[in-house]
């Protein structure tokens, strides 16, 4: 994938949702190929730090805020593909949800990592 192909989708997406986000950031990025860090994001996740602008609490819950309309429909999405409740989602999350700024924190680091997995299989699904 190359920052022209995921210009390519910016440009079709709301400008407004954390797709365009996750589409801005990897662009922004330096020193990785899209692919690579769109794999490193959706395997390793915004714990591993990748995402600098997700690493702080208060920098988390500005997203959730920004975004939360759009992480429950990716989140509604994944129970949709995947068959699980809530509550199930719930219980995988990682780390351990004791408090909502905890809550708010994870689910803006799993809208993050979906949407970069998403963008892979977009991409992949395009080349085969």
């Amino acid at each position: 994938m190359t920052k022209k192909q995921l210009n390519a989708i910016l440009k079709k997406c709301d400008p407004k949702s954390v797709q365009a986000w996750v589409i801005r950031w990897v662009c922004g990025s330096v020193g990785y190929t899209p692919t690579d860090l769109l794999t490193d994001l959706s395997h390793y996740g915004c714990a591993s730090g990748i995402v600098s602008e997700l690493i702080y609490t208060h920098d988390c819950l500005n997203f959730y805020a920004r975004f939360e309309v759009d992480i429950w429909e990716i989140v509604a999405q994944f129970l949709d593909n995947t068959g699980e409740t809530i509550g199930e989602f719930i219980d995988h999350l990682r780390p351990e949800v004791l408090d909502l700024d905890a809550l708010k924190t994870t689910l803006s680091w799993f809208a993050v990592e979906e949407t970069a997995a998403q963008l892979l299989n977009q991409f992949e699904e395009s080349t085969s």
